[in-house]
């Protein structure tokens, strides 16, 4: 078992979460509504078969290299694309030298697995962001700790609780209805 303050330390979080010795319990993600995945999402999957099946439903232990691993490819990602807005139905890129939200939240994924972190760990999330805009990040599940945030507007990683966004829809891996998104509104995190 992973203790929050350990998991915090490793990725270069300091909050006051860190005085706490106790676990935390897992995130609340328990899906709602079904809803139709975006379609850079949908061309992305066909394009990139690899990194969208999943085959363990179970998310997998995630060591403490692991963390500083994905904090350096986090960062490395954050630092290689420079953001430019573009429309909502582009395509999702690995790696480009311009790119939005969803083209920095895909290059995460690609590398994390290049890594080894399982996919079975890692979801794509929407959420609405403090100004109203809806925004795509990479999640991170690790298990008796919750989903870490791996988002392009900071290098920091942190819970899911404690980002200022709303989460509205993530990507479902599980089950007959992998790879359809789920309504995640008003689920607590």
């Amino acid at each position: 078992m992973i203790r929050l303050p350990a998991l915090l330390i490793v990725i270069g979080i300091i909050g006051t979460a860190l005085l706490n010795e106790a676990p935390i319990a897992a995130a609340t993600s328990v899906a709602h509504d079904s809803r139709p995945a975006p379609l850079g999402y949908r061309e992305f999957c066909r394009a990139h078969v690899d990194l969208c099946f999943i085959d363990d439903q179970v998310p997998a232990p995630i060591s403490n290299d692991d963390l500083a691993a994905v904090l350096r490819i986090n960062s490395e990602v954050n630092r290689s694309i420079i953001y430019m807005a573009r429309d909502d139905s582009d395509p999702w890129d690995l790696m480009p030298a311009l790119g939005d939200c969803d083209d920095f939240a895909a290059s995460k994924l690609a590398r994390l697995i290049e890594y080894g972190i399982p996919r079975q760990n890692l979801k794509f999330a929407m959420v609405i962001t403090e100004t109203d805009e809806v925004h795509l990040v990479l999640l991170l599940r690790v298990p008796d700790a919750g989903d870490l945030v791996l988002d392009n507007r900071t290098g920091r990683i942190v819970l899911s609780s404690q980002t200022p966004y709303r989460f509205i829809a993530e990507e479902w891996l599980w089950g007959d209805d992998m790879g359809t998104w789920r309504s995640v509104e008003g689920v607590v995190r």
